[in-house]
């Protein structure tokens, strides 16, 4: 079954995108209020599937409400199509065991949508196999964020992140911070590029205080100004310093006074004897 779906999905990737574009749009369309037309695009749909994805599919689509369906490679259900690339990013995770996954634009007709990278990071909420993971140049935006957030309270396996120009907004990086502040297993954080990373370093700085696993943080291109920095420079400076883990941090490409800069790195230097 699952070889036999994965075959299905490359074949058809193009023209269920299509489709369901097509559909959801009608669907939306406020003039579309009449039950029966809304029932045999349902049927239509389930019709498709049956033939394409066997009964199997169209029993679990049944079962869910009628609802748009397409298959994930596990016999779960994600509620779109899938592209080729994601595709291999879930079998990377799934099948082949890969303790890295990197994700990055490459353009063309592969190229991920959000909810697509948002879709494959949950896949990580109870896996034990990958230990690096880096998004980068995607807007994953605050459901991202809060969704990564999740992830760290639950996985016990990951060490290292990067989550760099990915778009958060503010609530977003406050939820990945307030998750920080329990994590156990995270060694290397990167946020680096995300303008909200900068007007939110407080929360960041609180969670620093309180993690004892961190020992790397890239915090650079954020906007992040002197005044901000104060709040990370007070966890390294002082009889009594509030953070003795993390031994290094990148500030470059920041409106930071080479002073205030210069006690942060001193302070940290600290923690590598």
């Amino acid at each position: 079954m699952l070889i036999h779906v994965q075959v299905i999905i490359r074949a058809n990737m193009e023209w269920m995108r299509i489709k369901y574009n097509y559909f959801k749009e009608k669907l939306r369309n406020k003039s579309t209020k009449d039950n029966r037309e809304i029932k045999e695009l349902y049927e239509y749909i389930a019709s498709y599937q049956d033939s394409v994805l066997s009964a199997f599919v169209a029993k679990e689509a049944s079962e869910r409400g009628g609802i748009l369906i397409y298959p994930g490679f596990d016999n779960d259900f994600v509620p779109f199509p899938l592209s080729g690339r994601a595709a291999d990013i879930y079998a990377e995770i799934h099948k082949y065991k890969k303790h890295a996954i990197c994700i990055f634009p490459e353009g063309g007709k592969d190229s991920l949508s959000s909810e697509e990278i948002n879709y494959v990071a949950q896949k990580l909420k109870d896996n034990k196999s990958v230990q690096t993971l880096s998004i980068r140049n995607f807007s994953i935006g605050e459901n991202g964020f809060k969704l990564f957030a999740e992830i760290l309270q639950i996985n016990k396996h990951l060490t290292m992140l990067t989550l760099e120009n990915t778009v958060p907004t503010k609530q977003g990086v406050k939820a990945l911070a307030s998750a920080l502040e329990n994590n156990k297993t995270l060694t290397d954080l990167n946020i680096k590029r995300n303008v909200a990373v900068g007007k939110t370093i407080k929360s960041i700085a609180t969670a620093l205080e309180k993690n004892k696993t961190l020992e790397r943080l890239d915090v650079g291109e954020v906007e992040l100004t002197t005044e901000k920095a104060e709040y990370l420079k007070k966890l390294f400076t002082g009889k009594k310093r509030s953070n003795t883990t993390l031994i290094w941090i990148n500030l470059d490409g920041n409106s930071i006074s080479d002073s205030c800069k210069n006690l942060i790195l001193n302070g940290i230097d600290k923690n590598k004897k």
